[in-house]
This record gives structure tokens, C-alpha cells and sequence, in this order.
């Protein structure tokens, strides 16, 4: 238990040594997965960011050569796609929830010391890679780092408030949100010589313990990938990942390397120790000294004005983002939740009407424009002769009523550990060493609050979800219980 506490902690905390670059919008929602599928039309809907050129098939240079990109740096023209969450409407239609933010963290090392002094090499032009399965389930969950957040905001009069935070999800949170954030952490170990592997997955590995593994002993940046995508109103029910995931557990995600230059300016960055503690290279004021070797490159103007370029062929087919659609972009039944089939069920290699030709309108298109001046983007649909018949949602996974409790003296699940069940809504007293010594605790499911008094009459000291690096700890401070839901 303690090993899947631990890569779920690293896969969901910031990680330390580096630099966040922010993004502002979302690029391209479409069936392109040029890793995967290169040169054809996808198997489900993916949410690009980055460059403008996101498009069948890629190269660093096309990349490179795009427009622009939607960074707050014009040196990243790099593209990174997820498949991404989907609302199912009674009626059974689907719309598409829209990216709101994004962030690329580059790091020297993880959460922990390790790897931070280790001399760190830039990927070379073309390199890829991915983490994750589109048919991954509760039972065959990988070790990727990947895992979602739920941000919920207190509301104050009109406007939002207080944001609160619950972490640490490897499936679709199971409570309702104002934004549901997928953090996807990937490899940072190389094997030194190949841009790609069949698998897309083989050439990069994680590190073990306080160093690469000698079949991957190239250390390269820490690439976290975030995604924010707008949930406000949306019951968590309703949501699915866009390739059928009803758990969330076929998250998956890819990068493709494009930074101008070779990526000199990356290089540079990772080289200045005043980036590798950067709260995000915007975050500071112009006469700041942090991460000078990234903070000059910055264009918000640029990034605010990106959008996707029209150039580009590309599946033209109506995703939700306008308006609800009659089911999933490709064939992709639901699964991994009660109610559904275990596995993704196989599909047509082909399934028609869903599918349309790179490029090739379908029979209703229309154009708009997003600035002034500029020329319009391309939009189509595939009309469906009816929807869907209505859905019970009712079948979907309920939230938790039992689970357990892992805790532990020290930091990163470090000194006196122990596991402890809990019950929805039953509070436990705590004894032993921890009432006044938690350095990290978390569920293994549901949402628990820990309280100052015994039998929860006093004021809640912490909220967290599995799991959590919480810091209850600490001189003056006593915890006396906790309960879950």
C-alpha cells in the first residue's frame, strides 16, 4: 500500500526544482493523435496545447515553424494532448468541458532531493513520448504518474471566492467541481539514443530510488503536464474521459518536443539556478532575479492571440465545444464502472459514419472567427439521424462509505506508519503518536477532515483526499480526529 501512496504523492505534488510555464486556452480539440496514429484520423477526441500546429502528423520542425503558441513563451512550440473529460447530458448527448488553463512544470528532480544536482540533458529534435492507456482500467492501472484534482470554490457574494483544493484522485474525482485538473507526470530517465520506441513508452523510465537506471541513465527534464478543464455545474456523474473511461483510469497523455532553437532557451533555463525554485515564470516582478534566462522570453500578448492554425487538414467533425453532440467523437462505449463492461469493448476499425477523411468536410460547415481581422477557423458536423436514448446515471460508481486510513510520523511517508479503516461519517479518535505528530496521512478513497478536539466538535484543521502530504504536525498544533466521507 505504502508503494501506491507514494507514486500517487509524486504524480500529484509540485514538484520542486524548476520552472512552470502557463498556458492560457486550449489549442485544438480533435481526433489527432500523432504518436499514436500519425497521418489518420484517431480513435477518440484529444485536447491539444502548445503549438498552433498540432496536427496529424508532426515534426519538430513543422512545429517550430508554427504560427505560434498558446506559452507565455513563444520559445515552446511543443504540443502536448490528453484525452479529456466529457459531459454526458440526459438525453444522451455529450459536450465537451473546455480547457481553461495549463501548465508545463519543468523540473530538475522530484519532489525529493534526488536527481536535483545531476547534470540534465535537453530532449533532441523529434523526441516523443507518452504515458498512460485509452484502455486502462481499475484493475490494470499502470505505474504512470498521472492523477486528477478537484478545485471547488467558496462562494463570496457574486464572485468566487476561497478556492479549496482536494488532491490525489487516480480516477475521475467522485464529488462535484468547479475545475478538474489532470496532472500527468512523465518519465524523466532516457536511454540516450532513440527520439521514439514502439510503445512510445520503452525508451524513457522513471527513476529508481536516487538515480536513473543504467538502461536509462540520461537524465531529462521532469515534465509535468496540468490540464484544467471547467466543470462548474456539471454533476461528476456525468463525467467520462473522451476515450470511454467512466473511472479515469485510461488518462493518458503525450508530449512532442518543439522548442525553437534546438530548445537553447530550455537548456538555459535548466542551467539557472534561479529557475529551479521559480513559482512560475510570470509570477515575479520585472526586476526580480528569478529565472531571468526564461522571464525574457515572455509574450502574454502572443500567447493571449494564439489559435489554432487553419493551414492545418484536419478531421472536420463537431466535438461538443459549440454544442451537444450525439455521442463520443469515434467508437468508444463506456467502461470501468458498475453498470459497465470491465474492459473497452473493441470496436470497428472503421465505425461510419463517426469516422470522417482527414480534411474532408462533412455535409454541414460553417466558419467563425475568433479575432478581428483574422481568417476564420473551419467547423463541421456529422449529423446523426437521433440521439441516444436516455441514460441512467444512477449506475455510476456511489462515493465511498468504507475505506482506510494511512498515517504516518514523518514527511513523505517516512518514520512511524500505520493504517487505520474508516467508516462515512464515523469519527475516529486518535492515539498512539499522532495526535500531535502526523507528517502525512491520506484515504485511500473519499475525502477525510481532520478536527483539533476529540469526536470532531472542534474546528476542522485540514481537508485532504488520497493522498496528501498534509503537515498536521508540528509544535502547538494537536489533532484529535478525523472522518471521511
Amino acid at each position: 500500500m505504502r508503494g501506491a501512496f507514494l507514486s500517487l504523492l509524486l504524480a500529484t505534488a509540485q514538484l520542486a526544482s524548476g520552472l512552470q510555464i502557463h498556458g492560457h486556452h486550449g489549442m485544438a480539440f480533435r481526433r489527432f493523435d500523432p504518436i499514436v496514429s500519425p497521418g489518420q484520423v484517431s480513435s477518440h477526441l484529444h485536447a491539444a496545447v502548445g503549438s498552433s500546429g498540432f496536427s496529424a502528423e508532426l515534426s519538430t520542425e513543422k512545429l517550430v515553424n508554427s504560427k505560434c503558441s498558446n506559452f507565455e513563451t513563444q520559445q515552446d512550440k511543443s504540443s502536448y494532448w490528453t484525452s479529456p473529460p466529457m459531459q454526458r447530458h440526459a438525453n444522451g448527448s455529450w459536450s465537451a468541458l473546455p480547457v481553461t488553463n495549463h501548465v508545463a512544470y519543468y523540473k530538475k528532480a522530484s519532489i525529493f532531493v534526488m536527481l536535483r544536482d545531476k547534470p540534465i540533458t535537453v530532449y533532441p529534435d523529434n523526441f516523443r513520448m507518452m504515458i498512460g492507456n485509452a484502455k486502462g482500467t481499475t484493475n490494470s492501472r499502470t505505474n504512470d504518474w498521472i492523477s486528477f484534482q478537484c478545485t471547488n470554490y467558496i462562494p463570496k457574494g457574486d464572485v468566487w471566492g476561497q478556492p479549496q483544493f482536494y488532491t490525489g484522485w487516480k480516477r475521475l474525482p467522485t464529488m462535484d467541481c468547479t475545475i478538474v485538473k489532470m496532472a500527468s507526470t512523465f518519465p524523466y530517465c532516457w536511454d540516450g539514443v532513440n527520439i521514439d520506441s514502439s510503445n512510445h513508452r520503452s525508451h524513457v523510465e522513471y527513476p529508481q530510488g536516487d538515480k536513473c537506471p543504467s538502461t536509462h541513465p540520461v537524465q531529462i527534464p521532469a515534465l509535468t503536464l496540468e490540464f484544467e478543464f471547467y466543470a462548474e455545474g456539471v454533476n461528476w456523474e456525468d463525467i467520462y474521459l473522451s476515450c470511454g473511461s467512466a473511472s479515469g483510469y485510461a488518462g493518458h497523455a503525450d508530449f512532442f518536443f518543439g522548442w525553437v532553437n534546438q530548445g537553447a532557451a530550455l537548456k538555459e533555463a535548466m542551467a539557472d539556478p534561479t529557475c529551479w525554485d521559480s513559482e512560475g515564470i510570470t509570477d515575479v516582478y520585472p526586476d526580480s532575479e528569478k529565472c531571468l534566462a526564461m522571464n525574457k522570453y515572455v509574450d502574454l500578448d502572443a500567447m493571449t492571440a494564439c489559435q489554432d492554425d487553419s493551414r492545418n487538414q484536419i478531421p472536420l467533425e463537431e466535438v461538443g465545444l459549440q454544442r451537444p453532440i450525439p455521442a463520443l467523437p469515434g467508437c468508444n462505449p463506456l467502461f470501468d464502472d458498475p453498470g459497465l463492461p470491465t474492459e473497452k469493448p473493441a470496436c470497428a476499425a472503421n465505425p461510419a459514419p463517426t469516422t470522417p477523411a482527414v480534411g474532408k468536410p462533412s455535409r454541414l460547415f460553417t466558419w467563425w472567427n475568433h479575432l478581428p481581422n483574422e481568417p476564420p477557423v473551419g467547423f463541421a458536423v456529422y449529423d446523426a439521424a437521433q440521439l441516444p436514448p436516455a441514460y441512467d446515471n444512477g449506475k455510476r460508481a456511489a462515493r465511498p462509505q468504507s475505506g482506510t486510513m494511512f498515517l504516518c510520523t514523518g514527511q513523505n511517508w517516512n518514520g512511524h506508519t500505520e493504517t487505520w479503516s474508516w467508516k462515512s461519517g464515523v469519527c475516529k479518535t486518535l492515539t498512539g503518536q499522532f495526535p500531535s505528530n502526523i507528517g502525512s496521512a491520506g484515504p485511500n478513497t473519499g475525502i477525510c477532515t481532520f478536527y483539533a478536539e476529540e469526536h470532531c466538535k472542534g474546528d476542522a484543521v485540514w481537508s485532504m483526499t488520497n493522498p496528501g502530504n498534509t503537515n498536521l504536525g508540528g509544535e502547538g498544533q494537536r489533532v484529535k480526529s478525523f472522518s471521511c466521507v
